[in-house]
């Protein structure tokens, strides 16, 4: 390594002194929201998944197995329709808390779906149609938005799943950002796939998750007009009283994410996300 080299690695070099300053920020941060989140007696959260299992785009069936264990001792797991019924605005418990999944992994039915029997949690999975109407050669690599060399769940698993506590709502017929949609587009995206899975698992389908949890006014009066009773976004958020049924926060776990990281999202540590999308918003960097 040249002298130059060396010198841009050094300790009081700029790349480190902003590094470090960032480390010092984010932590300060976190211990704020850990502090303001504390003095709140009760909490409740929507967690979101996507993929479980063993891929790279997985979180791993013993993270997943060990983030459920410290949510039976630790939290009151409730479906989104109870949430949405205000069950856990009247909730004593310190943490309340729903399950998500978006697309239609099919390691939801093979790795997540087991171990939510056992733990006796409900859980709603959001299923992008058109990715469940493939034959099994194809569900590989073929679904735009997807993860690739992800398969998908069957109708048959998803019907399953439907008979034990899984909710069923939709993610489109496709996997579409709808903010550039045309209006007919986006309500038949909407209507259709909504009558699919209705007609699939034998219930209706009341609940819906925006596409890359993209969306704008427009896209939200669609959800409401097409007949959905509630939509989730990708915000970082909790719960709050005045709830939004059609722009519910959730939480996201990623195949990085620690158990570490899993304990403090719920107990607050990073509710700062919030304050930074805000800021950004009114920037206009998102």
């Amino acid at each position: 390594m040249d002298s130059r080299r060396k010198e841009s690695y050094g300790l009081n070099s700029p790349e480190m002194v902003v590094s470090r300053k960032r480390r010092a920020a984010a932590s300060a941060l976190r211990a704020l929201s850990r502090l303001a989140a504390r003095r709140r007696k009760t909490r409740s959260v929507v967690l979101m998944y996507h993929a479980v299992g063993n891929s790279v785009h997985c979180v791993s069936t013993d993270a997943f197995e060990a983030q459920m264990s410290y949510l039976k001792a630790h939290a009151r797991v409730i479906s989104l329709d109870a949430m949405l019924n205000g069950q856990c605005r009247h909730s004593t418990a310190p943490l309340t808390c729903a399950i998500t999944f978006d697309d239609g992994y099919v390691g939801v039915y093979e790795h997540a779906y087991p171990i939510l029997r056992r733990y006796d949690f409900p859980a709603i999975l959001y299923v992008t149609t058109s990715g469940l109407d493939r034959d099994r050669g194809e569900r590989f690599y073929t679904i735009p938005g997807f993860f690739p060399g992800e398969p998908t769940v069957t109708w048959a698993q998803v019907q399953e799943m439907s008979s034990e506590r899984m909710n069923i709502g939709s993610h489109l017929c496709h996997h579409l950002d709808m903010r550039g949609l045309r209006p007919d587009v986006g309500m038949e995206e909407l209507m259709r796939s909504k009558e699919i899975i209705t007609q699939q698992v034998g219930a209706p389908c009341k609940h819906f998750a925006y596409p890359f949890g993209l969306f704008n006014d427009q896209n939200v009066d669609w959800v409401r007009k097409c007949g959905y009773e509630s939509a989730v976004t990708v915000r970082h958020s909790v719960v709050a009283d005045n709830l939004d049924p059609f722009r519910i926060p959730r939480m996201g776990l990623a195949p990085m994410d620690s158990f570490a990281d899993f304990v403090g999202m719920l107990r607050g540590d990073l509710d700062y996300l919030l304050v930074v999308r805000k800021v950004r918003q009114i920037l206009g960097l998102v």
